[in-house]
Parts: C-alpha cells; sequence; structure tokens
C-alpha cells in the first residue's frame, strides 16, 4: 500500500521546471522525491559518479589487502595496525577521488 495517497498539481514557469528537471536529473531521484526532499529541507546530493574500470580495480585490490590482514589477525590474534591504517588510507584516497556526496 502507497504511504503517499495525495496527488497535487500546480503551475510552475519554464525556468523553474527546467531547474527541477535539472536537480532531478543530478540526483537521480524523481521529481516527486525531489520536491518532497525540498519540502522537508533535506539536503540533495548529487548522485555518485561511475566508477571508471581503474578504481574498481584499485578498490578490490584495497579488499583483497584488507582481507589478508583479517585473516592473519584471527589465525595469530595480532593486527599489523600500520599496514591496515595504509590500506583504509588508500580506500578513503578512492572515494575522495571519486568525488562523492557533492551538495548542489
Amino acid at each position: 500500500m502507497r504511504t503517499k495517497t495525495n496527488f497535487i498539481c500546480f503551475r510552475a514557469t519554464d525556468k523553474e521546471v527546467k531547474k527541477l528537471y535539472n536537480l532531478s536529473q543530478k540526483s537521480k531521484l524523481s521529481r516527486s522525491k525531489t520536491i518532497c526532499n525540498l519540502i522537508n529541507n533535506s539536503k540533495i546530493y548529487e548522485a555518485p559518479k561511475i566508477m571508471d574500470s581503474e578504481v574498481k580495480y584499485q578498490l578490490s585490490m584495497i579488499g583483497n589487502n584488507i582481507n589478508q590482514i583479517a585473516k592473519v589477525a584471527n589465525a595469530t590474534g595480532e593486527v599489523d595496525i600500520k599496514n591496515l591504517e595504509e590500506r583504509v588510507d588508500e580506500l578513503y584516497g578512492c572515494f575522495e577521488n571519486q568525488g562523492t556526496k557533492e551538495k548542489f
């Protein structure tokens, strides 16, 4: 069952409709969801860009390294903190380079 049962029709200028369309398209939200977010003063973020194959490969390698560290930690009860911190920093670096969560 739908929770939103009310239908609202309203008038807008061409400029306002274009702005709504662009905002919805950039955030990959429906126009209805975009309007609801604006009414509720929710932040609207640009949808993350699709990662290229090089970034996917790097993330896979970092994840693999972290899994190997976890395997050794579980087997020996010891953790190589320096190595783990380096891998986590690499992981954060990949996401920062992708420019996720840009508010517009």
